[in-house]
């Protein structure tokens, strides 16, 4: 698989706001939250389903770290919408019952296959583009790089892919577009290595993360490594973790009772009419 060496972003970034949130929990959601991260209390665990966010990494000159949350934008926790909150990443699960299917790109030399999966097979999916994310009622997820000009070398860093816990046989990726060519950068479908890394500009961006195959849907952790260097030459890392639940869409409403006895009444009609014209003739 040929992935790129770097990708450029580019946008403004902005302050950091924390809000108390233990008391947004919504109690349909508590149990999805305890099973995400089961050795944690569920009053520890929000869920985010909506809305934009990013996962904002901001480099502190002063203590010479990064520190890295998830910055919610008007976005959908625990049930609510219209939230903007910053929430620590361990205490956060995004979740998404998007999917689509592999595209016949047998013409163009199989370019989704660092997918993991066949053609016609289905991927569960955190949308490129805002006009998908919305229309599908999922999370918009970003990425956001803050720092001062010039505080880090090329005022970029990399974040690498460390390890993915996944349903049996999941795969992740992470690609955008050139042109309507897919173009990777990260999948472990082949196995993680240097090269499954995005690079991210001081600024913002979005791409698309792909979870293979869609069954079983479940919990995945995403470990990452942050690595920059600064200004003076010295390297600055730090690790996180995105924990995501993919869930399989909601199932049609049950016909309700009322629509039963609507049925009935319109098939004894029927038959009321079919009678009467069988008299008359």
């Amino acid at each position: 698989m040929n992935k790129p060496n770097r990708t450029h972003t580019s946008g403004i970034a902005r302050e950091i706001h924390w809000m108390p949130r233990l008391a947004r929990l919504a109690v349909p959601l508590v149990a999805v939250a305890a099973a995400m991260c089961p050795g944690r209390s569920a009053a520890q665990t929000n869920v985010y389903s909506a809305g934009h966010a990013d996962i904002a990494i901001e480099y502190d000159e002063t203590s010479e770290r990064f520190e890295i949350l998830l910055d919610v934008d008007n976005g959908t926790v625990n049930g609510l919408p219209g939230v903007s909150e910053a929430f620590a990443l361990d205490d956060i699960v995004t979740t998404t019952t998007a999917t689509f299917e592999r595209p016949d790109d047998a013409a163009f030399g199989g370019f989704f296959s660092p997918l993991g999966v066949g053609i016609g097979e289905t991927v569960h999916w955190f949308p490129q583009s805002n006009q998908d994310a919305g229309a599908l009622g999922v999370p918009f997820l970003g990425w956001r790089l803050s720092a001062a000009s010039g505080a880090l070398e090329n005022d970029e860093v990399s974040v690498r892919l460390q390890q993915v816990q996944a349903p049996a046989g999941g795969s992740f990726s992470l690609w955008g577009f050139a042109g309507i060519a897919p173009v990777f950068h990260i999948a472990s479908s082949d196995g993680i290595d240097a090269s499954d890394e995005l690079v991210l500009d001081v600024g913002h961006d979005h791409f698309n993360l792909g979870f293979s195959p869609s069954s079983p849907a479940g919990n995945w952790v995403l470990s990452f490594t942050v690595n920059g260097t600064r200004a003076g030459g010295q390297a600055v890392e730090q690790s996180f973790d995105l924990r995501v639940q993919t869930l399989n869409p909601a199932p049609a409403p049950a016909t309700t009772p009322w629509t039963l006895v609507f049925l009935a009444g319109a098939l004894i009609l029927v038959g009321y009419w079919v009678q009467r014209r069988r008299l008359v003739a």
